[in-house]
């Protein structure tokens, strides 16, 4: 019987399914610039499938060689070493390359973590019709302008 890789068995005992990490994506980004006290429903497995493609999108041409379908030469050591290290990795390049809030980098980087960089890599990702910024700007407040009295 071949042995479960560590991300395996760490995501095998979460035992939570692609779907429940793309909800929680979509869930982060419909909070993660709302008032404190502001409850409210929005179509949450939908924006999350959004962001997560042009997550999917973005991070692949950052981390994969796209000829060779497999995590670029600089990742070996990462990809190698700890799975923390590679998570810590992924939202590092989220949040400080991307710009990205850390609340939704969380649940982006578990899913590439769960996916296995390698197989992550092997898949073809197509370009969506929006990048991840434009979907996190719109949701950023706005500076209300003040006006001269």
């Amino acid at each position: 019987m071949p042995q479960r890789s560590p991300v395996d068995e760490s995501l095998k005992q979460t035992g939570l399914p692609d779907g429940a990490i793309v909800l929680n994506i979509g869930i982060a980004l419909q909070y993660a610039f709302a008032q404190p006290d502001v409850k409210c429903w929005a179509p949450y497995l939908e924006m999350g499938k959004e962001l997560w493609a042009s997550a999917e999108y973005e991070l692949h041409s950052l981390l994969c060689d796209s000829a060779a379908r497999a995590p670029k030469k600089w990742l070996e050591d990462v990809v190698s070493g700890d799975v923390r290290e590679l998570a810590v990795s992924i939202l590092t390049i989220l949040v400080a390359s991307l710009h990205v809030p850390p609340s939704i980098a969380v649940p982006i980087a578990a899913l590439v973590v769960k996916k296995q960089l390698s197989a992550f890599c092997r898949r073809k990702s197509r370009k969506p019709k929006r990048t991840m910024s434009q979907i996190i700007d719109e949701r950023r407040p706005r500076e209300r302008k003040k006006r001269n009295t």
